[in-house]
């Protein structure tokens, strides 16, 4: 459907804009690696991370990695797009859902293509005595790895997608039937 493919190249557009800006804002607070600066106290800082792999490290020790993890961005896009222009127009928010997370995988290979890394900048944790110990206990920690906007993206992006095709279970639209008159 071309509405969709309008509607996903939109959204992957600002998302894109969004996590450059972002990651643009956050270079110039903590410009240093390890740099880091306290947003909410015992909860949120804004840090300089560089993540060498895909998210979370996934890959940081395959050699090349930086234009595999680009091409591999790339080609995910192109699958997403597909993926996009196959749902009905009734899946706006799905079509929405992946253009966001196809802009955060563009803004990230952009990222990555630079110098191999991706610049992560929020650092999201907890060292509340009650509630540290019992994440720690339940997950096995009470910090979440450092992330971007386009971290976010990509998640909500795909979780989103992956809802919608296994919960609704949604066919790709189909040619409209026209009805014959006899």
């Amino acid at each position: 459907m071309p509405q969709n493919l309008l509607l996903f190249a939109i959204t992957s557009a600002l998302a894109l804009a969004g996590d450059l800006l972002t990651k643009g804002w956050a270079l110039r607070r903590v410009p240093e690696l390890y740099d880091a600066e306290v947003v909410v106290p015992g909860a949120v800082q804004l840090v300089h991370a560089q993540n060498p792999g895909a998210m979370v490290g996934i890959l940081a020790e395959l050699p090349g990695r930086g234009p595999i993890l680009a091409a591999v961005a790339a080609l995910a896009v192109v699958l997403m797009a597909l993926s996009a222009r196959q749902l009905s127009t009734r899946a706006w928010p799905v079509v929405v859902a992946l253009g966001g997370a196809a802009g955060g995988a563009l803004g990230n290979a952009l990222d990555r293509l630079g110098d191999g890394v991706v610049f992560d900048f929020v650092r999201v944790y907890t060292e509340h005595p009650r509630i540290a110990p019992l994440l720690e206990r339940a997950l096995g920690f009470a910090e979440l790895p450092a992330f971007n906007l386009a971290d976010l993206f990509i998640l909500v992006g795909l979780s989103v997608w992956l809802v919608h095709q296994v919960v609704l279970g949604e066919e790709p639209s189909a040619a409209p039937v026209t009805p014959q008159t006899s």
